[in-house]
């Protein structure tokens, strides 16, 4: 019976080990299944961004900022776009600047409102002309549009500016008829070296969709290059490698009496006179350096921390370096001295134009309501410079 119990096992364990190896044998075949002309798919995240690209984006006929008429696509007029309509003459020509109103109608010449949103400008030029035939004979009108204003898209991320150029980098685009998103990424400048082509983001009417715009752009797959309607938002993100570094960015505001106000980026710690050193520094002459504010926290829960700049400067004190955290606003304020300097300059004029022009200002001052000056130094704050020592080159009669 031992023997007998023992070929038993033996066939047992033969038949378990013939079906692994059966069941390892058809995984392997179907996970090298190829469907012909694909590419096969050797990861999750690529079947998951494979199977992203494949998805049909739909298109919204009332977002669309062209129309094709007469065989050539034109932009479809909307309402806060400016028109420019040239009425031809023997006279001469007459030029109609129209803005579209809200309500989609623009006012030209003896005519009702004429609605033109919806309309491309061939549209609203055979329109206008078939209403003058009644009154003009061979009436000839031409119709431009001056100013787009009705169509836009914003555009982030990874876009480089380009100098010299009024609109470039990341911003809010008119849309000036078809256009796609190669062609917007030519007008916006270019992308930036760490820009993610890949995967660049396209959010329309709230849902998200992934294009791939390299492939676009080597012709590979031309349907990731998308038509772009009004409303959209685009946004190229960073590469993988430089996303730790963006994540890593901090911001902090400076605005006030400094060489260089505006966002001003760091990362680490930072204090308050590495900051300054980003900004270029206070403008020493009119900076009022005791009575800087750095405010942080939340628009409802915000902390104000006074500190006097001139101690960390001419002292060196570092109790007055303070810590800056990201998303802190550092304002420095004009001092008040120079802002008394300002009211003296403006009473010098007075005085000059009183003494060389008595009769006119004694004219102006009784039938015109009397002197309107308008500054915010206060008598609290003229006390206050006459106890620091009063102004320096002036004295009081």
């Amino acid at each position: 019976m031992p023997g007998f119990n023992k070929a038993k096992w033996l066939v047992i364990l033969t038949v378990i080990v013939m079906l692994m190896n059966s069941c390892v044998s058809s995984q392997q075949t179907t996970a090298k299944k190829v469907i012909p002309g694909k590419k096969a798919t050797t990861s999750v995240a690529e079947f998951i961004e494979e199977k992203a690209s494949a998805i049909e984006i739909p298109s919204y006929p009332e977002n669309v900022a062209f129309s094709e008429v007469t065989s050539f696509n034109e932009y479809v007029i909307g309402p806060g776009d400016v028109l420019t309509i040239t009425e031809w003459k023997t006279t001469g020509a007459t030029v109609h600047k129209l803005p579209v109103r809200p309500d989609g109608k623009v006012s030209f010449s003896f005519f009702e409102d004429i609605k033109v949103a919806g309309l491309t400008p061939t549209q609203i030029d055979n329109l206008i002309t078939s209403q003058l035939e009644g009154f003009v004979k061979k009436p000839r009108i031409d119709v431009v549009v001056t100013e787009y204003r009705s169509k836009k898209v914003s555009f982030f991320g990874e876009i480089a500016r380009v100098s010299g150029t009024p609109l470039s980098g990341p911003g809010i685009y008119p849309l000036k008829g078809k256009t796609k998103l190669t062609e917007l990424l030519l007008e916006s400048g270019s992308e930036t070296e760490k820009a993610d082509l890949k995967n660049v983001e396209l959010i329309r009417r709230g849902r998200l969709y992934k294009l791939n715009l390299l492939s676009a752009m080597t012709l590979k797959d031309l349907s990731q290059d998308v038509l772009l309607e009004s409303g959209e938002k685009i946004t190229i993100p960073l590469l993988p490698q430089f996303r730790k570094e963006k994540e890593a960015e901090k911001h902090v505001y400076i605005i006030g009496e400094v060489s260089r106000q505006g966002t001003h980026k760091f990362t680490g710690k930072s204090n308050l006179a590495e900051v300054m050193a980003l900004a270029q520094g206070p403008k020493i002459q009119t900076a009022d350096l005791r009575h800087v504010k750095i405010v942080r926290g939340t628009s409802e829960n915000p902390v104000l921390i006074n500190v006097d700049l001139k101690k960390l400067i001419y002292k060196a004190d570092m109790s007055q370096n303070v810590q800056i955290l990201d998303g802190d606003l550092v304002f420095v304020p004009r001092s008040r001295l120079d802002k008394t300097k300002d009211l003296l300059a403006d009473i010098g004029n007075i005085l000059s134009v009183m003494l060389q022009h008595p009769a006119n200002f004694r004219e102006q001052y009784t039938t015109g309501g009397g002197l309107r000056m308008e500054t915010d130094v206060d008598e609290r704050s003229l006390a206050e410079q006459e106890r620091l020592g009063g102004f320096s080159g002036a004295s009081a009669q």
